[in-house]
């Protein structure tokens, strides 16, 4: 009882204050008659639009022209669909060089034209774009290719489609993926990686639906790396592989990266240097120092030191035919 009136007279004069404000807070203007009627005939013209345009709309028929003459090449197809997709946003969040994948999060949008989705703007108020969700309209294929799992982080019910009044929608996806990278230790841990996310379309022929590929250009390519790796760049390309049937197109993002050597310079490095120094230093030490027992407890030492640093570094790499150039150093300091 005594915290409810104390919440009630502590919230009374702010309530109070926003009643008796003007212009200071949005919600005013829902009281605006002129506003409020400006809004009614918005949403009636807009619901109007609507009906037009999906009262015959079949989302589940793609706007892909597949009509060809018995002698017409593959290859002269006059209405290929296009899709173009644009990287929008990227976090590398591991690259796992024993397994050999990448995760990242990754964000991208699809934008196409589907000509049944058109109207004039002059005939509906000047409305020269809407918003749909996704269910409602046809949304191109598009797959990670060569991925181990693709998880997407937006529920259905988030994810809404604008199209213009041309008939060009564009759909915002984001992912979590991790995709196989074949990884080269030699230079370990100075080493450079490059790994490819790439995309197709599973459903249809190359020339029936082209891919075009672009990054967003305020992408910061520097916020995409992790504390372990440094993205330095990121490369589009699409290109056409030909198997013994057909074609397909594949679009790629490849993201070049770089190691941050500096916890293995730290743990394995430097310490291997030191270790292999007091080793050389102790079996020129004089016998009056040091005696042979204690030469060989160093050395002894210096071989478990070294055994434990390559633990270290074999859970970092690959199990490959590719030994790095560190391996080997360490196993000859042993």
């Amino acid at each position: 009882m005594t915290l409810g009136c104390f919440l009630f007279f502590t919230l009374l004069p702010l309530l109070y204050s926003i009643e008796n404000s003007t212009g200071n807070y949005p919600w005013n203007t829902l009281t605006d008659e002129k506003v409020l009627e400006t809004k009614r005939n918005f949403l009636a013209t807009n619901e109007k639009l609507y009906q037009h345009i999906f009262s015959s709309y079949n989302p589940n028929l793609p706007p892909v022209y597949t009509k060809r003459k018995e002698n017409d090449s593959r290859q002269n197809q006059p209405n290929k669909s296009v899709i173009l997709i644009t990287l929008m946003y990227a976090k590398l969040l591991e690259l796992s060089a024993p397994r050999q994948l990448m995760t990242v999060i990754f964000e991208y949008a699809m934008t196409w034209v589907d000509e049944r989705l058109s109207w004039d703007p002059k005939e509906y108020d000047d409305i020269d774009h809407i918003y749909v969700l996704r269910n409602n309209v046809w949304i191109p294929e598009i797959t990670p290719f060569d991925s181990l799992e693709v998880v997407e982080t937006r529920p259905d019910y988030k994810q809404h489609v604008p199209i213009t009044y041309q008939g060009v929608a564009s759909f915002y996806t984001s992912v979590v993926t991790s995709v196989v990278c074949p990884i080269d230790v030699t230079f370990f841990p100075f080493d450079e990686q490059n790994c490819s996310m790439k995309l197709l379309s599973y459903s249809f022929y190359s020339d029936e639906m082209a891919m075009q590929n672009e990054i967003f250009k305020n992408l910061q390519i520097s916020g995409v790396g992790n504390d372990e790796w440094e993205v330095t760049n990121i490369l589009a390309r699409s290109e056409i592989r030909y198997n013994a049937s057909e074609a397909d197109q594949i679009n790629e993002f490849t993201f070049f990266m770089k190691r941050n050597p500096s916890y293995y310079v730290a743990l394995i490095i430097v310490p291997s240097f030191m270790l292999t120094f007091l080793c050389v230093a102790g079996l020129f030490t004089s016998p009056l120092i040091v005696d042979d027992l204690g030469k060989f407890c160093m050395g002894l030492t210096t071989i478990m030191s070294t055994t434990v640093m390559i633990g270290i570094v074999a859970e970092n790499i690959p199990k490959t035919k590719i030994i790095p150039h560190l391996s080997e150093l360490i196993n000859e300091m042993r």
